[in-house]
Parts: structure tokens; sequence; C-alpha cells
């Protein structure tokens, strides 16, 4: 069995490069999204913090339920 020459594992190796870097960019696209689904999800929590210190988080009285 012959070895595979260098120009062949050359090839190889510039095919997984270029694959590994679609891959990160892919990932890297995600990361992105996530961080911005992240930076909505924290100032919405901040906002309901501040509505509830303020007392205006518009919360029901404590009454029972009509089906009590």
């Amino acid at each position: 069995m012959d070895a595979p020459s260098t120009d062949d594992r050359l090839k190889d190796l510039e095919m997984k490069v270029t694959y590994q870097d679609d891959v990160i960019e892919a990932l890297n696209q995600v990361v992105i999204e996530l961080r911005a689904t992240v930076d909505i999800m924290a100032k919405r929590i901040q906002e309901l913090d501040q509505a509830n210190a303020d007392g205006t988080s518009g919360a029901l009285p404590h009454e029972r339920p009509p089906h009590y």
C-alpha cells in the first residue's frame, strides 16, 4: 500500500481547514444571534425589576380566583 503523496496530504488538509472555517463562521453567527437575544432578555428583566421596585408592575390584587 502506497503512502499518500505530499500533494494529496496537502489537499486533504486544505479541505479540512476550509470545512473548519465554514463551521466556525456558522457557529459565530449563532453566537451573535444568541448574544442579541440575551441582551433583549436582560433589558426586559431590568425593566421588570424596575417596574416591580416602583410598584407599577400591574400585579393583580390578592383575591381568590372566581372558580373558588
